[in-house]
């Protein structure tokens, strides 16, 4: 299991602009919803066209 990125802090103490792998994660599992759904839409919408 690779180490989890700590974003480092800016002077201003606010946040880093950079994603942690976290956040990367969490997108990826989004994205990869959203293309299942996506799939099964159109699948769906072609068997009933069909």
């Amino acid at each position: 299991m690779s180490p989890r990125y700590i974003a480092p802090r800016r002077a201003d103490g606010g946040p880093s602009p950079h994603l942690t792998a976290r956040q990367l994660q969490r997108m990826r599992r989004r994205f990869q919803h959203l293309l299942a759904i996506t799939s099964l839409c159109l699948l769906t919408a072609a068997c009933v066209v069909r």
